[in-house]
């Protein structure tokens, strides 16, 4: 079966599908925008004592990937379903900007929770290989390598086969790997674990040796349940995506106002994941849990005034005394 070569640019979505995208494109910024930027501020802030961990690098650049979502491709997505809405014609000199943008973070987000997984699994198959080896500077290379492909791929490929190919292609290059990749590492630490839980409590009572191992293994333990959630929340987003993409490619016989809800559906389904994201592990590691509620304007301003009410308080005991 060839892909299909229907164009439906120059007809204009339904003006319902429209509003449609517009609020939903614009309820997720709220969601998107802030949690991630909180992440990113508190790392930026305590970066001296977070970034001493490859894992927590990893984690900033897919917050700042998801950052980029919420900011970028959903405001100017938000605009240009309002304007498909409220004009009779397609917003066509804004749809490539939103297409590159669109792919250049879902790329991103998407092979930075590949080398996430990547890192879990050394981190607990090889844990002296990782101590060694994998640095927070190696972690930043990664990150730049992970921005590097995410703009060249989507620049130099899109503009040649257009978007629904390029969704195809990006369905079946980097969606499939990542896929492979967190389901094989997901297995492999889940055996790992077990077998280290195993041995673990066959160790004697009481020694020092004993606890600081069920301490770590409680810590690899925490993570790695954190990424079980995001490997759930991933498949959850993604797999509405890619059998979008796969019918905008292969229906032959689908109407152009079909292809316009699939087309818009599977960016929702996508951008849910940059929601969910930040949910599921900034508050699941307690570095992290604690760097932002600490970052936060309003808490720290509370805690300052019981603090003062505090020291007030005693001052007037001190006084009556």
């Amino acid at each position: 079966m060839a892909l299909s070569e229907k164009d439906c640019s120059a007809i204009p979505p339904p003006i319902s599908l429209s509003f449609f995208t517009t609020a939903v494109s614009a309820i997720l910024i709220f969601f998107t925008v802030p949690p991630n930027f909180l992440i990113c501020w508190a790392v930026c802030r305590e970066r001296r004592k977070l970034l001493r961990n490859a894992f927590n690098c990893l984690v900033v650049n897919l917050a700042f990937a998801d950052l980029v979502v919420g900011l970028i491709v959903l405001t100017i997505s938000a605009y240009v379903h309002l304007l498909e809405a409220l004009t009779t014609h397609p917003v066509l000199f804004v749809l490539p900007v939103v297409h590159v943008a669109y792919f250049i973070c879902c790329t991103a987000s998407t092979l930075s929770l590949t080398a996430m997984a990547v890192d879990r699994y050394i981190a607990v198959v090889y844990p002296v290989a990782y101590r060694n080896k994998i640095t927070p500077r190696r972690a930043a290379f990664v990150s730049t390598c992970i921005w590097l492909v995410s703009i060249l791929l989507p620049v130099s490929v899109y503009f040649e086969i257009g978007f629904i190919k390029y969704a195809f292609v990006f369905a079946n290059t980097t969606i499939a790997a990542t896929v492979i990749i967190l389901f094989f590492s997901y297995i492999a630490l889940y055996r790992k674990l077990r077998a280290q839980f195993q041995r673990s409590s066959q160790l004697q009572s009481g020694m020092n040796s004993e606890t600081a191992i069920k301490k770590a293994l409680e810590h690899e333990r925490r993570i790695a349940k954190t990424f079980a959630l995001v490997l759930v929340a991933f498949f959850i987003s993604y797999t509405p995506s890619c059998v979008f993409i796969y019918i905008l490619n292969f229906c032959q016989s689908c109407s152009c106002v079909t292809i316009h809800w699939f087309r818009d559906l599977q960016y929702i389904s996508i951008w849910v994941n940059s929601t969910l994201n930040p949910f599921l592990y900034s508050w699941r590691i307690p570095s992290l849990k604690e760097a932002i509620l600490a970052g936060i304007p309003f808490k720290r301003r509370r805690t300052e005034n019981q603090v003062t009410d505090g020291q007030e308080l005693t001052r007037v005991n001190e006084r009556k005394k």
